[in-house]
C-alpha cells in the first residue's frame, strides 16, 4: 500500500512539474525545437530520396504497355550504362535514369509526338529497329564510329540520340538573377556541355560493337 501511494505521489509531482513549470515556461523552446528538429528530419530524408542523374535514357515501346520484359530490359539498360560512362556528379556513382515512353499508335501524329516527349538531356535510346529508323530519318541518331546507328546487345537496340537541352530565356534568367545580356553566353555554354555527353555517349557505345 506504501509502495502504491509513493508512486501515485510521484506520478502527481510529475504532472504538476510537467503542466505548471515545464509547459508553462518552456512550451515555446519546446515547440520550435520539435519543429526545428521535424524540419531536419524531412530535410535530410528529401535528399537521400532525391538522385541528381548523370545520365539519362529514354526506352520506347512500341505499343501502350509497360510489360515486365520492358521493366527488366530498362534495368538491364540502366546497369549497362552505369558500367561504361563516366560518373560527372562527384558523388562516386553513375546514376542512370531510364525512363519509358509508350508509342502507342505508329500514326504520324504519334511520331511527331514521340519527339515532343523526350526528356531533355537524354542522350541514349533503346527501342526497336523500326522506332531507331524513323529517329534516324530525322537527324536524331548519332553515328558510331564503326558507322553502324545502334547497337544491338542483350535482346536490346539502342543508339546515340541526338539530345536536347532547355536553354535559358529571359524569364528563366530572372528568375536565377542572370543578367540578360549573359543569356547567350549561358546558352553557348550549355550547348558545348550538351556536345560533350553526346560525343561521350557516342564514344562508349561504339566501343560495344568494335569502333574507337
Amino acid at each position: 500500500m506504501a509502495d502504491y501511494e509513493s508512486e501515485k505521489n510521484a506520478g502527481a509531482r510529475l504532472e504538476y512539474w510537467l503542466t505548471n513549470i515545464f509547459w508553462y515556461h518552456y512550451k515555446w523552446y519546446w515547440l520550435i525545437g520539435v519543429f526545428v528538429a521535424t524540419f531536419a528530419v524531412l530535410t535530410i530524408a528529401d535528399s537521400i530520396r532525391s538522385v541528381t542523374y548523370d545520365w539519362r535514357a529514354a526506352y520506347i515501346v512500341d505499343g501502350d504497355v509497360l510489360s515486365e520484359s520492358d521493366s527488366a530490359q530498362m534495368a538491364q539498360l540502366e546497369r549497362l550504362l552505369s558500367e561504361i560512362l563516366p560518373e560527372r556528379t562527384g558523388n562516386n556513382s553513375v546514376d542512370v535514369d531510364v525512363y519509358p515512353i509508350m508509342r502507342g499508335d505508329s500514326g504520324s501524329g504519334a511520331e511527331n509526338a514521340l519527339i515532343a516527349v523526350l526528356v531533355p538531356e537524354t542522350y541514349v535510346v533503346a527501342a526497336s529497329k523500326r522506332t531507331l529508323e524513323y529517329l534516324s530519318s530525322l537527324g536524331r541518331l548519332n553515328p558510331l564510329y564503326s558507322g553502324q546507328e545502334w547497337v544491338e546487345r542483350d535482346g536490346m537496340t539502342f543508339a546515340s540520340l541526338f539530345g536536347s537541352y532547355e536553354q535559358a530565356n529571359a524569364e528563366m534568367a530572372g528568375a536565377i538573377g542572370m543578367k540578360p545580356d549573359e543569356i547567350a553566353e549561358y546558352n553557348e555554354q550549355l550547348k558545348k556541355q550538351s556536345a560533350e555527353k553526346m560525343g561521350i555517349v557516342t564514344r562508349e557505345l561504339s566501343k560495344l560493337v568494335g569502333g574507337g
